[in-house]
């Protein structure tokens, strides 16, 4: 360092000093940090005087903890660690002058409302006449919000982010777009979680640039909204372990702004739950389940037979009379196997022309023939 000192400018300072914190193992990172921070922060002083010519401004407090925000950065791009693990106090970031009551990070598992609320958000910055950038990882998500492209189309990212850690944005200053990114006062980014780390981390260097801040995103207000718990990216020939290296969780980004204590406001029920829906399209079920012209005017679809069999449950137990069960008999055609497959293995496998093990039937409930049991009376699709 020392040598360097004499010289390298404070920013190459900087990366050669988060490289040794992060890949050497300095046993006293902290006094080699107060031997050279004034060399690592001179940049940021001269700048401060130039903005101030008549104040008397010295090296202080500020100035280095500007610095170590930037030295952080470095080393979670690095290693994805915080300095506190090397010993460093946590440095303080302009985040947290806002109250608990203002962090607040939504999680919001799919079907409760999540893009009904981006698009309660658009609206509010359209009626404040300001404007707001709508993106999605994918194109049936972006069809589902007012304005909305998908992300490689509105950041001109490029095709190989998995090869590249340094890559940017083909967004530049003085175009119409990099003006647009600049001004705007919201950038939505719909289904986040299905894009590669890089495709934030390239966005982010972006918008630094054309925003002229060093802050996370250029200090623009970003919503990043997805569910872990959904679709992830894909790692063409990956394993497991790539998916996760390649996840938005991993980045540096997320890690340092989602790493402070946000207060989690968790939307744990369906903005239409089963008994609503149900009602609603099958109104006092009970009285008018042997109607069938009224059966025939009402349908409820869903994209999975499970969800269509726990539909048709809950309707059933609504109707009168008692419930009578019929268990299929399952065996294996050859006697050899038959000990490598027991019973309980074989009931709960279910295939798409046949029914469950267990049939649950009520008198006067609806049903649905999937054989030619007596034609032409009893056949395949007879209700």
């Amino acid at each position: 360092m020392e040598e360097a000192a004499v010289s390298q400018s404070p920013a190459q300072l900087r990366n050669l000093f988060a490289t040794l914190v992060a890949v050497c193992g300095l046993n006293k990172p902290i006094t080699l940090w107060e031997n050279h921070k004034e060399d690592m922060t001179e940049n940021f002083l001269h700048q401060a005087r130039r903005n101030n010519p008549t104040e008397n401004i010295e090296y202080c407090d500020a100035l280095f903890k500007n610095t170590l925000l930037i030295l952080e950065n470095e080393i979670l791009s690095i290693t994805g660690h915080k300095l506190a693990l090397y010993g460093w106090p946590e440095p303080v970031h302009d985040q947290p002058e806002l109250t608990n009551q203002q962090q607040a990070l939504l999680d919001a598992p799919g079907g409760t409302g999540k893009t009904f609320l981006l698009n309660l958000l658009l609206v509010f910055v359209g009626k404040e006449k300001d404007m707001a950038v709508v993106v999605a990882s994918s194109g049936i998500a972006a069809t589902l919000l007012a304005g909305g492209r998908t992300v490689h189309s509105a950041f001109k990212l490029p095709l190989d982010l998995a090869r590249s850690d340094s890559a940017t944005c083909n967004i530049s200053k003085g175009t119409v777009q990099g003006h647009v990114f600049k001004t705007c006062k919201l950038i939505v980014w719909d289904e986040a979680t299905m894009s590669h780390r890089n495709a934030f981390q390239a966005f982010d260097k972006t918008l630094q640039d054309l925003r002229g801040s060093s802050a996370i995103m250029g200090g623009a207000t970003v919503v990043l909204a997805g569910g872990f718990r959904q679709t992830l990216l894909i790692i063409t020939h990956g394993t497991p372990a790539d998916q996760f290296n390649a996840c938005l969780k991993n980045s540096y980004i997320w890690l340092q702004t989602c790493g402070h204590s946000f207060r989690v406001i968790c939307l744990q029920d369906n903005l239409q739950t089963s008994c609503s829906r149900l009602e609603m399209v099958y109104p006092n079920i009970q009285q008018n389940f042997k109607d069938q012209d009224w059966l025939s005017h009402r349908a409820i679809l869903a994209c999975r037979n499970d969800v269509v069999e726990k539909l048709n449950a809950t309707i059933q137990k609504q109707l009168p009379g008692q419930e009578y069960a019929y268990k299929s008999i399952d065996c294996i055609l050859n006697d050899d196997e038959a000990e490598q497959y027991p019973i309980e293995f074989l009931n709960p496998i279910q295939t798409l022309d046949l029914q469950a093990h267990n049939l649950i039937l009520k008198f006067g409930a609806p049903k649905m023939l999937i054989r030619n049991i007596d034609a032409p009376r009893l056949c395949n699709g007879t209700n």
